[in-house]
């Protein structure tokens, strides 16, 4: 547990669930495999990417639901520095990795690594990724080093927008179970737009 700093609100943990870890690390084997080349787990990078986005949301829900109900806000600072310590010194030392070691992408241009690596810098890879064409489904021919991080940036971009909507619908609507309802609504909605961006094919999206 981190220590708490001056102001700062003790809020309730939520009861740690073992098999919730033991199923986020089949998720992530599941990618390896998948990335590995093995014909048997075809699908397994989409469904472990899923499994694992499904879990860190409930988590993530999770806490800022308890802070609101405990406190009646969401102290965004404390939420984006330990999401932020979290994940950003790994990715920085990533980065710098591929940057000393560009000699060895000798299939990537300098100028699309540049733009890949200032893209997951700015936790933007999944949109530059639309932006340029590419798609996760060519990690297998000439992809680019940072490409993965496509799902850090998701991750990110979520960290970023979901406690401001949670304290917003809190403040506004107020009672759990519309909320729950919009939620829901978001999420079929979702999934809708998924079909129809594949519609062609192009699971990028």
């Amino acid at each position: 547990m981190e220590a708490l700093g001056a102001g700062e609100v003790d809020v309730p943990r939520s009861r740690h669930v073992p098999g919730l870890d033991g199923l986020r690390g089949v998720a992530v084997a599941a990618v390896l495999c998948y990335h590995g080349g093995f014909g048997w787990m075809r699908g397994g990078g989409f469904l472990g990417v899923s499994t694992f986005f499904t879990l860190s949301g409930f988590l993530i829900a999770g806490l800022v639901y308890e802070e609101i109900r405990a406190t009646g806000r969401v102290d965004r600072r404390r939420f984006w520095s330990r999401r932020a310590r979290r994940l950003l010194p790994a990715a920085l030392m990533a980065l710098a990795a591929v940057i000393v070691f560009r000699s060895a992408f000798g299939s990537i241009s300098y100028g699309r690594l540049r733009g890949d690596v200032v893209a997951a810098l700015g936790y933007g890879e999944n949109w530059w990724l639309v932006h340029t064409h590419q798609s996760y489904g060519s990690i297998f021919g000439a992809a680019s080093p940072v490409q993965h991080f496509w799902s850090l940036a998701v991750e990110e971009q979520f960290y970023l927008v979901f406690p401001i909507l949670c304290y917003v619908l809190h403040r506004v609507v107020r009672r759990a179970s519309l909320v729950a309802g919009m939620f829901g609504a978001c999420a079929v909605a979702s999934f809708v737009a998924g079909a129809w961006l594949t519609r062609n094919g192009d699971v990028t999206r």
